[in-house]
């Protein structure tokens, strides 16, 4: 497969073609082409720059109508009406594709002026508006996205911080649980083998009321190690989120 780079003969904008293939389409005006046209015009044109094809071959007057009608989509924009500056840079588009400002405006449309930091659907416009403009034109279009784009790649890292912030903290409530349930399980077996012992005691000295007096107060130390161990986990679990 061989490219060719060249320019739409309906609308000037700067395409690739594939030789090996008979037809073709525009992805900028959307017209058909056959390979062996495109091929001719760029033997016959192939010195020439994508700015003097379209100056060549779009009408003065449609160009100049294009810029007007990105002017009143950058008036539009700045009275934050969107829906019309999307109007008015789509009719830019439909006189000259070619012209990367009438694409960046619908970057700027997409962005709401560059504040809505969650957008994903301007990247389609941003690509287009680069591929067709000049170098001197890329670097002003850069000047203007770039800053845009820190505070995007900003948000996501700190959504991403925030992310892995909770997942610390379940994994730390998780712990804590796994420790409180461990502690309770020990007091249990602890509980049981004291209850044992003073039972095994009890019957080798044939006295029940040490075994009664023994287990009242198994009972009670169970119970207190417990309330204290309950209130000792919400006490250091509230400490920890005042921090």
């Amino acid at each position: 497969m061989s490219l060719i780079s060249t320019n739409c003969t309906n609308c000037g904008a700067p395409i690739q073609v594939d030789s090996d293939s008979k037809t073709g389409k525009c992805e900028f005006c959307g017209s058909e082409f056959t390979t062996q046209d495109i091929v001719n015009n760029y033997q016959i044109n192939n010195n020439y720059s994508t700015v003097q094809y379209v100056t060549k071959n779009i009408n003065g007057s449609s160009a100049l109508e294009a810029e007007e009608y990105i002017k009143n989509g950058d008036i539009f924009i700045s009275l934050s009406d969107f829906n019309k500056a999307k109007e008015a840079y789509s009719k830019a588009i439909e006189l000259n594709p070619a012209d990367c400002f009438a694409w960046f405006g619908l970057v700027k449309v997409a962005t709401k002026n560059f504040t809505d930091l969650e957008d994903i659907t301007h990247y389609n416009y941003y690509a287009k508006a680069k591929k067709v403009a000049s170098r001197e034109q890329r670097e002003k279009i850069d000047e203007i996205y770039l800053p845009y784009q820190t505070k995007r790649n900003q948000l996501e890292k700190d959504r991403r911080l925030e992310l892995e912030r909770i997942e610390n903290e379940k994994q730390q409530q998780l712990k804590k649980k796994k420790r409180r349930k461990n502690i309770r399980l020990l007091i249990i077996c602890c509980a049981c083998l004291i209850f044992l012992i003073c039972y095994m005691v009890s019957f080798a000295t044939n006295n029940l009321s040490l075994f009664r007096i023994c287990s009242i107060i198994l009972i009670f130390g169970v119970i207190s190690v417990s309330i204290i161990c309950t209130f000792g986990a919400i006490y250091y679990s509230n400490k920890n989120k005042k921090k």
